[in-house]
């Protein structure tokens, strides 16, 4: 490794649903420097998401300026570039590499009304070629909701892609995906191959040319052109690797890398996941998902709610009248276990993993006279450790370790719940961006600097050991939040 090697950077892009972060990482796994901004989310109907794809790459251009303007003297020492970028959704490129439409998010619900959830021809078919259960925020979902709402834009679509891909093509001129994105959803998990039998099934023969063929996440798959060096105060010829779905970026931060690993993000979203080893994935899975790991050979089996601390901030805003996390973290540690027997659902955008159902929503129960705002907050994040517990209640057994990372995971008090409620060691690394360090390794694997996939690693973390009292009186508390969702499921479908 020469000089200019040691002195490098990883430029890592995390395209959130909510914000853009550009960060610098040193090859000793520093972050060396870090910007981000807002991203716009439209919601012109009831239950859609939208971001305006032009927009969102002027966004990446401002943070990509603004990362450059605070470290000038770093620009040329950058090695390579990866993205990390929310998954599913529906994101139409034209042939001439225009948006054909705006991005429509993996939180969008408004192909919920398709038949798809009652037919059991395609629920066999996901289930026996091990395809991740479709959701009204798949792309296929979304797909065949534009294919009879829309077909103008259908026709105009070349290719449809992932947000990370995107802004890839942008970087680079070249438009293709890599297999974290890419295997979300109509293909075999296990082999890495699309199930055309059911691409036939939801009559999307005609537009499966306009599935992107996928490559490896450490692929390099072009360089930054000069059109995009001026936009983004980049120097052209730099690298770019085909990067990868955000919680699959995550999970390698978190050193999430062999069978039994386990993790979960606490964001938008709680993504709960565990790694198994492609040749012993053999259980068909109804709900949650797979996809393919970074490294390959193994598969990310995963949970992802609808609702995470979108949920939480929900409360916060709506119930605790914006009070400061300080004084929620107090009624937290004040109020005992089980809130005195209320509970919270946190499906208040349907929910997707453990259970598949558009139509559930959020809702307090047993509220009395006698509970206070401090039992609200306490009881909405039971609510979502309750989640989480039922989540990995459906995955394949774990270690007993469970690595955390996300927004929410530098909230001590949740980090505890969670550790009490599952009964699991929970390990917080004590780095701000997660996300940014697992796209460093696979830069670093792109560039034949390590054969490791968790290359470089956090350099400390925190513990959360579960408090066994605390444990026994969680276990009973919950078959009560199971059979509320069982009861209420009437409500939900009327």
């Amino acid at each position: 490794m020469d000089s200019t090697s040691r002195n490098g950077y990883f430029l890592g892009i995390d395209a959130g649903t909510t914000r853009i972060k550009a960060g610098l990482i040193s090859l000793d796994g520093e972050l060396a420097g870090l910007a981000s901004c807002d991203v716009d989310v439209r919601h012109h109907k009831a239950g859609w998401s939208e971001i305006d794809m032009i927009s969102l790459w002027d966004k990446v251009c401002f943070v990509l300026r603004d990362l450059l303007a605070h470290h000038p003297d770093k620009a040329s020492a950058i090695l390579a570039i990866g993205i990390a970028g929310q998954g599913d959704g529906y994101w139409p490129v034209t042939a001439d590499g225009d948006p054909a439409g705006p991005a429509i998010l993996w939180n969008d619900t408004r192909a919920k009304s398709l038949a798809i959830r009652s037919n059991e021809t395609i629920e066999q078919l996901c289930r026996d070629n091990f395809v991740t259960p479709l959701f009204p925020g798949s792309m296929p979902m979304i797909l065949m909701w534009q294919k009879a709402s829309q077909p103008e834009r259908v026709a105009q679509t070349h290719k449809i892609v992932h947000c990370k891909d995107w802004l890839n093509f942008k970087l680079t001129g070249e438009l293709v995906s890599d297999y974290s994105d890419v295997s979300i959803a109509l293909m075999d998990v296990r082999k890495r191959v699309f199930v055309d039998e059911l691409i036939a099934a939801l009559n999307l023969e005609h537009e499966r040319v306009k599935f992107p063929e996928p490559l490896p996440s450490c692929s390099i798959i072009g360089h930054t052109t000069a059109l995009a060096s001026g936009q983004t105060g980049l120097p052209s010829g730099i690298p770019v690797i085909a990067g990868s779905i955000d919680v699959a970026a995550v999970a390698l931060g978190l050193g999430v890398v062999k069978p039994g690993d386990a993790c979960s993000i606490l964001g938008t979203t709680i993504c709960n996941e565990t790694v198994v080893a492609e040749k012993d994935f053999k259980e068909p899975f109804l709900s949650g998902g797979a996809l393919s790991h970074v490294s390959e050979g193994n598969v990310l089996r995963f949970m992802a709610t609808s609702s995470g601390t979108s949920a939480l901030d929900w409360v916060r805003q709506e119930i605790l009248g914006n009070e400061p996390f300080e004084q929620i973290e107090a009624w937290l540690n004040s109020i005992p276990v089980g809130s005195e027997r209320l509970f919270f659902h946190p499906y208040l955008f349907g929910e997707r993993a453990p259970f598949n159902n558009p139509y559930a929503t959020g809702g307090y129960f047993g509220i009395t006279a006698n509970h206070t705002r401090g039992h609200l907050a306490r009881a909405a994040y039971e609510g979502i450790v309750f989640s989480m517990l039922d989540c990995y209640d459906n995955l394949p057994p774990i270690e007993s370790l469970i690595s955390v990372g996300g927004g929410a995971a530098r909230s001590s008090a949740l980090c505890q719940m969670v550790s009490d409620c599952l009964g699991k060691t929970i390990i917080r690394p004590d780095f701000a961006e997660l996300g940014l360090l697992g796209l460093a390794n696979m830069m670093a694997h792109a560039l034949g600097y390590t054969r490791d996939y968790d290359w470089l690693k956090p350099k400390s973390q925190v513990v959360f050991a579960p408090d066994r009292d605390n444990q026994a009186n969680y276990a009973k508390l919950y078959p009560v939040f199971k059979n509320l969702s069982t009861w209420i499921q009437p409500f939900w479908e009327s």
